[in-house]
């Protein structure tokens, strides 16, 4: 986190001293970059991959620790620990350890000094707020058990609202927004593992990440073509999901899309929309925003291509 603090701190001089639009506001603005994870969590599969377990967490306290030694002290970015419970858990890595049942760990805090101080908001994260329940990929990373920031959607009763703070949302944070908790779980308890994730489940999170890409990402199991979600969204009568077609990954092969690899993919993300907003052919079915169900276009599906799923 220390080696974002001059990106961070700029962003947040940039928002502080901008001219106020003379449009009613947007969304709240980033105050930081993209960040460079120790390990992706963009898909379902790096979900699975990656994580020891998804669970239902309570956010129970947040503190603020000793500000660093040093006459900066702080230095415009002002550090979090949040404290959360697990309330249940609906997936667990086989052969992976159990979260304990109330942890602590640090999280984005906030930028400006302790007497004026604003939260830090990083692109397609989602800050942990007191009093909140949220369905998290847990992980554990040197010790200290968390919640990575790309998986963690609002709950409201037991639909997943989702929803970051800034910027785009990972393709598995899109993957479960807009479901109820026994279909998210069943969707990724349904999603096959890295091949080398499975066969390496004593390593780290980075660690696995790592024989993963060497093992260029091949996936355990059967072969499997399962599109990659670029962008989706909930009305009151139905979820839509708009999708790219992934290539064909076999046991011999990896997959050649780099959408999936990457941890933001956000030019491919936006091709693909452009893609889609070029196709005449879509269809649509109302079946509720709790069902998980897809209905597929009418046209001939184009490899590489995006297209619109309504459900």
């Amino acid at each position: 986190m220390l080696s974002f603090r001059v990106s961070l701190a700029v962003a947040a001089l940039a928002a502080a001293t901008a001219a106020p639009a003379a449009h009613a506001p947007g969304p709240a603005p980033c105050t930081g970059s993209d960040p460079d994870y120790a390990w992706t969590m963009d898909t379902l599969r790096d979900v699975v991959s990656f994580s020891d377990q998804l669970s239902v967490i309570r956010v129970v306290r947040q503190a603020i620790p000793p500000a660093p030694k040093g006459p900066e002290g702080w230095a415009g970015l002002i550090g979090r620990t949040v404290t959360v419970e697990v309330e249940r858990t609906l997936w667990r890595r086989p052969g992976a350890p159990s979260a304990p049942a109330r942890f602590r760990f640090s999280d984005w805090g906030w930028w400006g000094d302790l007497d004026h101080k604003r939260p830090t908001r990083i692109p397609g994260a989602t800050r942990l707020r007191v009093g909140h329940r949220y369905l998290a990929a847990i992980a554990r990373w040197h010790g200290t058990w968390l919640a990575h920031e790309q998986v963690r959607l609002l709950l409201k009763g037991g639909l997943l609202v989702g929803g970051v703070d800034c910027g785009e949302p990972s393709f598995a944070h899109q993957e479960l927004a807009g479901r109820r908790l026994k279909d998210a779980a069943a969707l990724v308890a349904d999603t096959a593992p890295y091949r080398a994730a499975a066969r390496h489940p004593g390593l780290d999170p980075a660690g696995r990440w790592q024989v993963v890409d060497r093992d260029r990402y091949r996936v355990e199991g059967k072969a499997r073509n399962e599109p990659i979600t670029v962008q989706a969204g909930i009305t009151p009568q139905s979820r839509w999901t708009l999708t790219r077609d992934a290539a064909a990954t076999t046991a011999g092969s990896a997959p050649a899309s780099p959408p999936e690899r990457s941890g933001r993919a956000t030019a491919s993300r936006r091709a693909a929309r452009a893609a889609a907003a070029e196709s005449p052919s879509r269809t649509r079915s109302r079946s509720g925003c709790s069902t998980g169900a897809t209905a597929a276009p009418s046209s001939t599906a184009v490899p590489g291509a995006a297209r619109p799923r309504w459900s």
